[in-house]
């Protein structure tokens, strides 16, 4: 949630399973995480009113149930949140480069 928005995002699990695998063990993967964070901070400041007002928090892998299929979360967090605001903001990115386009909705 953000700007008295609810941002919700779903991908479908062919669409991720049409990504590139990769083997944890590789040191490289397909997707470098300096690449997929830069794809996430330009779709963070796309969808927020006042990206200023925010931090990347962390920066997230994680596999699609053992498929061998891996996903970047990057969280960003309000720098000066208000009560009850903390709430992590997440950009998810596929190693094909893609970046999730969420469902945007307004607050009730």
């Amino acid at each position: 949630m953000a700007d008295g928005k609810i941002f919700e995002l779903e991908i479908p699990a062919d669409r991720i399973l049409r990504t590139p695998t990769w083997d944890i063990i590789d040191d490289t993967p397909p997707l470098p995480v300096g690449r997929a964070t830069r794809l996430a901070t330009e779709q963070f400041r796309r969808l927020v009113g006042h990206p200023e007002q925010w931090k990347r928090d962390r920066i997230i892998l994680k596999e699609y149930g053992g498929s061998g299929h891996w996903v970047y979360i990057v969280a960003f967090r309000p720098v000066n949140p208000k009560s009850g605001s903390d709430v992590p903001f997440e950009i998810v990115v596929l190693m094909d480069g893609t970046v999730g386009e969420p469902v945007i909705r307004e607050k009730k």
